[in-house]
């Protein structure tokens, strides 16, 4: 077995974005900082309308700007996956470099996980029948290791972390579906990584919102929010016409429009009540599926003193919704929540929450 092998070191991890709105950019990484370049990635037939609006936003703030357009493959072949690395500047350096990837489609869902790792050479791709990926974080003394049989991309056979130091070793056993499980490997990366690398994979939050997306946007959100109280974009706001794969940033935007004081922890929340609340008016579910959002919330505990509030006037109104089963005493515990937004990242309380997660997704 050929193994893809990535080094990282502590002086050169840069963040990593999806295609989303110039405003989306400029907004978080005035939270999070400028990096010193911006390399753009952009598929060759992607029209330059596309991505004009990011490298007139970064050129503003005085950035330099890198374009590199590489060409695509409509099938994620292992022979494209190999010309698509091929063709990325990875060459460069990495330190204070923000690498954006244009094209959230048919290919980059299946491979940008992969691509995200890699941020600094060397670096070396074999592409057999296992794709292994060994990532090593001498600063940390951790090593993560992801394993993906071919040539089925599309199944994440198993997510690999030890712990150098000691004889403690967890192997978890993922759901098939790389629209779960590839988002929940780059979660255990943010956090490895100290909260350092920075994910906005809008792509695959708008195919995960099919399939309980709500429940991994809150453990995103929930590794942002210790590092930075982060408000949503309004750029972002999509108007929300029926129910389908936006519907998540057009309830944000009908939501803030309602309640001002609303924050991104309360809309990850609400997403799936919103979604079970769709179901229910339009006689798609019954009130087993409302139970069931509502024991999920318990278990994230991601609801804090802050938001507490507001989501309870939420509740209050879904209360006169007919069919609704809502009864007045809703108990929701707060307390890892709190742990998690005061103190800093728990690392065994987000494990057991990421377990209760997989285990309901599976």
């Amino acid at each position: 077995m050929i193994k893809l092998r990535l080094q990282f070191d502590e002086r050169a991890i840069p963040g990593f974005l999806t295609q989303g709105s110039a405003g989306q950019f400029v907004e978080l990484y005035e939270i999070f900082g400028f990096p010193e370049a911006i390399t753009i990635v952009v598929p060759k037939s992607l029209p330059k309308d596309v991505y004009r609006p990011y490298t007139k936003a970064f050129g503003e703030k005085g950035k330099q700007v890198h374009l590199s357009s590489v060409s695509v493959p409509e099938i994620p072949t292992l022979s494209g996956i190999t010309k698509l690395f091929n063709q990325l500047p990875l060459e460069e350096p990495a330190a204070n470099r923000l690498l954006v990837l244009f094209g959230g489609g048919r290919f980059f869902n299946a491979v940008d996980y992969c691509i995200g790792l890699m941020r600094s050479p060397p670096h070396a791709i074999h592409l057999p029948t296992t794709l292994t990926a060994q990532i090593e974080f001498p600063f940390s003394r951790k090593s993560y290791l992801f394993s993906e049989k071919i040539p089925n991309l599309f199944k994440l056979q198993k997510v690999h972390r030890e712990f150098l130091w000691g004889d403690v070793q967890v192997l978890q056993h993922l759901s098939e579906n790389i629209f779960r499980t590839g988002l929940l490997a780059l979660i255990r990366l943010a956090v490895i990584l100290d909260r350092q690398l920075f994910l906005f994979i809008e792509s695959k939050v708008q195919l995960l919102i099919q399939r309980d997306a709500g429940t991994l946007l809150q453990l995103i959100y929930k590794i942002y929010q210790v590092k930075k109280n982060i408000l949503f974009p309004t750029e972002l706001h999509v108007i929300l016409e029926k129910w389908n794969t936006e519907s998540l940033f057009g309830f944000w935007g009908i939501m803030k429009s309602q309640i001002p004081e609303l924050t991104l922890y309360d809309l990850f929340i609400w997403e799936n009540i919103w979604r079970w609340r769709y179901m229910l008016t339009a006689g798609e579910a019954d009130q087993t599926d409302f139970k069931r959002v509502l024991n999920l919330l318990k278990t994230f505990h991601l609801l804090e003193a802050a938001s507490g509030e507001v989501f309870v006037k939420f509740l209050q109104r879904l209360k006169s919704l007919p069919g609704v089963p809502l009864s007045g005493e809703v108990i929701l515990p707060r307390s890892i929540g709190k742990v998690v937004v005061k103190t800093g990242l728990d690392e065994n309380l987000f494990w057991q929450s990421l377990a209760s997660v997989e285990s309901y997704l599976s």
